[in-house]
């Protein structure tokens, strides 16, 4: 049966593998915002091409549907990054208490 220890490092493993997702940065909010007022944008050009109304409505309410999703995810990512970082902290917490106490 794995010891505490060695489960901690395990975790520790874990957490360095997926850092640089966690430090790649938040591009959720920037795709966000490159499409921001676009949905709207579609409704209210002049329509130039033989697209069908209808579908420049459904273009439009799915950039706004794919716009709303980045920033949940940009918001998700934000609590990711602060549990990352919360664990992170705790874990070396408890690896320097037991390397004190093996000492």
């Amino acid at each position: 049966m794995p010891t505490l220890k060695t489960e901690l490092n395990q975790i520790a493993t874990d957490l360095n593998e997926i850092e640089a997702v966690i430090n790649a940065g938040n591009a959720f909010q920037d795709a966000a915002q490159k499409l921001k007022g676009k949905g709207k944008a579609l409704r209210t050009v002049e329509n130039d091409t033989s697209i069908s109304d209808d579908t420049v409505e459904v273009l439009a309410n799915r950039t706004n549907d794919l716009i709303r999703n980045l920033v949940k995810a940009s918001s998700s990512y934000n609590f990711t990054k602060k549990s990352f970082n919360e664990l992170k902290g705790k874990l070396e917490e408890a690896q320097a208490q037991a390397r004190r106490g093996a000492n």
